[in-house]
């Protein structure tokens, strides 16, 4: 399946297009968003897609592979991979959520690189009647909460919420690897497994693909080739991803210093870390830092006027 056309979309600013929208987050749920997208071309959202399927048959596309869909199949779409579903049955019904990382301000996404490549692997899943009953119990009360748009604390319940259900999600996916067999595995799965393992390791110290492909024995081209087989992306992207979430995630919610991260991500000086996180995200290190600080006082101000009311 190939596409001239990918359109892309993104929910940083969700609370001011959808109805009840929260920044970085929606609720696929009770008018499922994407199984509203156009059938022509596949999608890119710069967060995630998590999905269940509760009522008849669908196939997804990703990354230009086609997975079925049925009732009892948990799906997810990684950041940044092109999607779409088509060939829906008439009485399909899905639910589920779409996030950005930005939306988990406060908790910290488990580095476990396994599991992303698990679920790259097999973007859907089938689970027992009891599991789908329990993710499903999850989407319940955030839907009920997400429709409350004047609930005090709303945001951080949902945020809460949501959190654990990709938890519960990921959680799936580490059971699925450990029960599996690693000997199935192609050599090209092992290396990127290895990989991820290290990365997980040493990211706050090691950022160039050379430091990776020595300690795997291989080139540094077909480490990344053998990344971007797998995964979709190639060894350099996942490295700068996960140290560029873990700047922000300590940027946004410790009292560290730029100054400080900067030397806890090992790079020579504060000026070389602020050039390098400008240059992937558009934004200095130091006014990333100081966004939190400018959301506060509106948050106060609303609770003072609920009070006085």
């Amino acid at each position: 399946m190939t596409h001239s056309k990918i359109n892309k979309f993104s929910l940083e600013n969700a609370d001011k297009v959808f109805p009840n929208g929260i920044n970085h987050f929606i609720v696929n749920h009770p008018r499922p968003l994407i199984s509203q997208f156009s059938k022509d071309a596949p999608y890119l959202f710069n967060g995630v897609v998590l999905g269940l399927c509760t009522q008849g048959e669908a196939t997804i596309w990703i990354n230009q592979t086609a997975y079925t869909l049925k009732k009892g199949y948990v799906y997810v779409v990684l950041p940044m991979q092109e999607f779409k579903i088509d060939q829906r049955s008439d009485n399909y019904k899905q639910r589920g959520v779409c996030f950005e990382y930005d939306f988990f301000t406060g908790f910290a996404l488990p580095a476990d690189f396994a599991t992303l490549f698990s679920i790259s692997k097999m973007p859907s899943l089938k689970v027992s009647h009891e599991v789908m009953d329990h993710l499903e119990s999850y989407l319940t009360i955030i839907s009920k909460r997400y429709s409350y748009s004047k609930q005090t604390f709303r945001v951080q319940i949902i945020r809460g919420l949501a959190y654990s259900l990709f938890l519960e999600i990921a959680a799936l996916y580490q059971e699925k690897e450990i029960i599996g067999e690693t000997a199935s595995m192609t050599r090209k799965e092992k290396v990127a497994r290895k990989f991820f393992t290290l990365l997980t390791e040493h990211y706050k110290k090691e950022r160039s693909v050379a430091f990776y492909s020595q300690q795997l024995c291989v080139t540094r081209k077909y480490l990344s080739l053998v990344l971007k087989e797998t995964t979709g992306y190639p060894a350099l992207k996942w490295i700068i991803d996960f140290v560029i979430n873990d700047v922000k995630n300590k940027l946004k919610n410790t009292d560290l210093t730029v100054l400080q991260i900067s030397e806890e991500f090992n790079f020579p000086n504060p000026s070389f870390f602020g050039q390098f996180f400008k240059k992937y995200t558009g934004i200095t290190p130091y006014k990333y830092k100081q966004s939190k600080k400018e959301v506060a006082p509106k948050e106060g101000k609303t609770k003072r006027k609920r009070k006085e009311a």
